[in-house]
Parts: structure tokens; C-alpha cells; sequence
């Protein structure tokens, strides 16, 4: 519980700093698509968002999987960037939860996973398929970076 205090503490301070410098916005997201975030946790979720928003950016969030493949069937325009939890319930992790998504949208859809459990195996399967992996609690610095490389 403390990690994701940790995360939700961090990226609410980091948005309540002030708007973030143009290098730092993401207006192009409203053109190139919106960024789908996936977590389970409500507080987390939200904490994310908001330091999204507070970039420019488009956001939709949804608590599992399941939610967000509703959520994706539902869209007239895909998502760019998909930020996701590792543990999510309903029997699919994060790393199946985006392969699923790329099968769905075509593997050019930007994605991280993000957890709080150091495991060489989350590690090497993220390796395996190209999926960059942070640490909760992840940076407003890291969050900004993944936005960057998906719109440029």
C-alpha cells in the first residue's frame, strides 16, 4: 500500500506544481489519439490521469482488461499510448491486457506497463516483447518521457 501512496502522493504534487512548460505539454495527443490508461487501484488511476491532463493530453481510464477492450470497441479513434498496471483482476496481467489491445489496434500503439513487484519474470517477459517496464512509483519525469516517444 505504501508504493501506491507513494505513486499517488508523487504525481499529485508534481500536477499541483503548475501547468508544465510547452516542452512538457502534449497538445498533439488531441490529433494523433488519446492515451488509455489501465489500473485497477482508484486513487492511482486518478493521480495518473490528472498529471496527464495537467500535459495537454486526452485521457480515458478503465480499471481491467475487460474494461478497456469495452472501452477500445467503443472509440471512433484509437488510443496512441496505453499505460498499464501489471496486476489487474480477472485473471489478465497488464503484459497479456496490452498484447491483447496491440492484437486488437495493430502493434504501432505505444505501450508501458507498470508495477510495483520487482520480478525478473515480469522483467524478461516485458523484455521479450519490446514493452518498456517502470517501477512504481514511476516519475512525473518517466510519465512525460513515455508521452514524448509516443507522439513525436
Amino acid at each position: 500500500m505504501a508504493s501506491i501512496m507513494t505513486t499517488t502522493l508523487c504525481l499529485a504534487a508534481a500536477a499541483a506544481e503548475g501547468s508544465p512548460d510547452s516542452e512538457g505539454r502534449a497538445d498533439a495527443s488531441h490529433a494523433a489519439g488519446p492515451i488509455l490508461v489501465i489500473e485497477d487501484d482508484r486513487l492511482v488511476r486518478a493521480a495518473v490521469c490528472a498529471f496527464l491532463e495537467e500535459l495537454g493530453c486526452e485521457v480515458l481510464a478503465a480499471p481491467s482488461a475487460a474494461a478497456a477492450l469495452a472501452l477500445i470497441a467503443a472509440l471512433t479513434r484509437r488510443p496512441r499510448l496505453l499505460i498499464c498496471d501489471y496486476g489487474l483482476p480477472g485473471g489478465v496481467d497488464g503484459l497479456q491486457a496490452i498484447l491483447s489491445i496491440r492484437r486488437e489496434l495493430g502493434d504501432e500503439v505505444v505501450a508501458c506497463l507498470m508495477t510495483g513487484l520487482v520480478s525478473p519474470e515480469v522483467r524478461s517477459r516485458c523484455h521479450e516483447v519490446g514493452i518498456p517496464l517502470l517501477y512504481k512509483p514511476v516519475s512525473p519525469a518517466t510519465l512525460r518521457l513515455m508521452v514524448k516517444q509516443a507522439y513525436d
